[in-house]
């Protein structure tokens, strides 16, 4: 990736993704290529194992087409042979006369070798059949009229003697000069010393059929023997077709073309052609033909095939046509059929095997070149699609980028508001929990007073009481008033102290409700119902400040009045009455007071508890603020290391390395 350190995203996915692009296409090609060379090589050999394979069911198709021949033409020959028996037998038969005789001037048709043989004379029908009817043109019995109906040729033998040798004394068979081939003859062995097939046969007493050499040229025949009324062999009949005459045959295989060059040819045993390439050299004799190299292939066939039966024999040999600057290789394929003495070859230069080679060849090199163009195309397609794809990818993170950056610098600015915001109200919580504790300690201290208060108003009312039944025993004690000033007196003195005691407490308590309600009216809404509690304190404060002056007031004319006693004794009972009546007030008042001051001191209590949950609310709050504060301080750090990241990703997309 250090390679790549200094490009931008755009570059970085442009190149990863070409990269990535010819790679598999790469590998695609060069496994494309190499399997195409190999699909090269194999088809090659392929085809010149087809190719030779070829040859091979070529030749077995033509060694089969020439069975079927020979099967078909040895049923149409035994056929002939039929229609030439009931001929002979409808016209008469041969006669063979026992005292007549004819000298015939004979010619073996192997060696060709002439003499003079004399012989019973033979008739057919009304004909004495003599050697001067060869020339003539008249018709002959018998094998002019099996001519004429079949198209076939036919003849009639005389037995030359005793080891069996066939004279022709009526045949359509006619030789290069024209003539009728009488005279000719089939010696019972051939120059090899070897018995004669067809005369061994015959004499035998069977039929013959098959391929036989007949004058001057091989034909398809049959011959059976002809007898005497003794039984005995005395000549033979014969009908047949030459062997090359099947034009149906020759045309098909002369017709088979294998490639350009290739073709089926022909020969005999000995070398001859007997269907060569267009019928040009038919008759030819190759059998010294040698190749190049100075190999007799010919000889070398020839003598191989007799010894192969029906198996495909294979010859290669190199061959220069005239007007060719190189001899060329040529392979041949070949089978011998007996039945004819054929060996059928079907050669063709390998050169034609080979141009489907090149064929091959060309169509790889083709596939080659259109593997280079999909190649160039797809990495084209690729660089363009990885642009796009690149474009509109560091479009959408530059715009993410943009915003990211605006966000981070928003939160950073909103965090540092918040943590001073929290900072502010962390302080004020702490202030406002630190005035709390004084105000609760301010009322628990009030709360004490109060409970003091209290106490002693249930003291005077106690003394209330003590002076109420002070003050009824007075009505019943009027006599014993002298007795009782100095009491009076002295009682007057007390209350006036009491009196004094609660004076101070009622202004004691007034200056504790107006504190009160200043820090109520300084702790705002919170502080609405203390305020209220503080205002009903006050006013219990000043009822008891202004009763504790009303009796102040009684008790000084009292003690006044007591100086006088004596003087207004007749007016005791009256005032009397109405200290009584006051001492009831008094008495009232304090009950009021007591109750006031419990009231107040239970609202004080619940004063100091609502305070202190302030407090705990307060400090909870400022404990809060301080985390808020914290808080707000660690997002700030997170906002600016956001804006690093943002830095970083844009330095990223750009391939720069500071914030632009």
């Amino acid at each position: 990736m250090k390679l790549f350190s200094g490009f931008g995203l755009r570059t970085r996915l442009l190149i990863t993704g070409i990269i990535l692009s010819i790679i598999p296409i790469s590998i695609i090609a060069l496994l494309v290529t190499g399997k195409t060379g190999e699909m090269r090589d194999v088809a090659a050999g392929k085809c010149v194992e087809l190719a030779a394979n070829d040859l091979e069911h070529i030749a077995r198709n033509v060694y089969a087409m020439c069975e079927s021949q020979q099967e078909l033409l040895e049923k149409t020959i035994a056929t002939h042979l039929n229609v030439a028996r009931k001929i002979l037998a409808d016209s008469g038969g041969m006669v063979i006369s026992s005292s007549d005789r004819v000298t015939w001037k004979t010619t073996d048709q192997f060696t060709k070798a002439v003499s003079d043989i004399s012989l019973p004379r033979v008739t057919l029908g009304s004909i004495n059949l003599e050697q001067s009817l060869a020339s003539g043109n008249g018709q002959l019995p018998v094998v002019d009229e099996v001519g004429t109906l079949l198209d076939t040729t036919c003849t009639i033998f005389q037995r030359m003697n005793s080891d069996g040798d066939m004279l022709r004394v009526a045949t359509n068979i006619r030789i290069a000069n024209g003539n009728r081939a009488m005279g000719t003859f089939i010696p019972a062995r051939g120059t090899d010393g070897k018995p004669n097939k067809v005369i061994q046969t015959v004499l035998s007493g069977q039929i013959f059929v098959g391929r036989a050499f007949v004058v001057n040229k091989w034909y398809i025949t049959a011959y059976e023997p002809i007898r005497n009324s003794s039984n005995d062999i005395v000549g033979m009949l014969y009908a047949g077709v030459p062997q090359e005459s099947v034009v149906s045959l020759r045309k098909a295989i002369m017709d088979i073309k294998l490639g350009e060059t290739g073709y089926v040819y022909v020969l005999d045993s000995k070398g001859n052609y007997v269907i060569s390439a267009g019928g040009k050299r038919d008759g030819e004799n190759i059998l010294e033909s040698r190749d190049s190299n100075g190999k007799y292939f010919i000889k070398e066939m020839c003598s191989s095939a007799s010894s192969m039966g029906n198996s495909i024999g294979t010859i290669e040999y190199f061959w220069q046509n005239p007007g060719e600057n190189a001899p060329r290789k040529k392979i041949v394929r070949y089978v011998y059929f007996s039945s004819w003495d054929w060996i059928i070859g079907v050669g063709v230069y390998e050169e034609d095997f080979r141009k489907v080679e090149k064929e091959v060849q060309s169509l790889s090199d083709g596939i080659q070149h259109s593997i280079l163009i999909a190649m160039i195309l797809t990495l084209v397609i690729c660089v363009v699609v990885w642009l796009v794809t690149a474009n509109g990818l560091t479009g959408n993170i530059i715009s993410a980028v943009v915003n990211l950056d605006k966000s981070s610098t928003q939160v950073a600015n909103a965090s540092d508001q918040v943590s001073a915001s929290s900072n502010q109200m962390a302080q004020g919580a702490s202030e406002q929990a630190s005035s709390l504790e004084e105000v609760a300690s301010y009322l628990e201290e009030m709360s004490a007073m109060t409970r003091n208060t209290a106490e002693n108003a249930k003291q005077a009312r106690t003394l209330s009481q003590v002076a109420e039944e002070a003050a009824e025993q007075g009505k019943s004690a009027m006599k014993l008033m002298d007795a009782s000033m100095t009491d009076i007196r002295e009682s007057s003195e007390k209350t006036a102290k009491i009196i004094k005691t609660i004076d101070e407490i009622a202004f004691q308590t007034n200056l504790l409700a107006l504190n009160a309600a200043v820090e109520a009216a300084r702790a705002g809404d919170a502080g609405k119902g203390f305020a209220v509690v503080a205002e009903e304190v006050r006013n219990l404060a000043q009822r008891s400040a202004a009763a504790a002056r009303d009796t102040s007031e009684l008790i000084i004319q009292s003690n006044g009045h007591a100086g006088e006693g004596v003087r207004v004794a007749e007016r005791l009972s009256e005032n009397f009455a109405n200290i009584v009546e006051s001492v009831q007030k008094v008495t009232q008042l304090i009950g009021e007071v007591t109750e006031a001051s419990d009231e107040q001191a239970t609202g004080i209590g619940e004063l100091t508890e609502a305070i202190n949950q302030m407090n705990d609310l307060t400090q909870s709050n400022a404990a809060n603020s301080e985390e808020t504060a914290a808080a707000s301080q660690e997002l700030s750090a997170q906002a600016r290391d956001l804006d690093d990241i943002v830095d970083s990703l844009r330095s990223v997309v750009d391939g720069k390395g500071q914030k632009s």
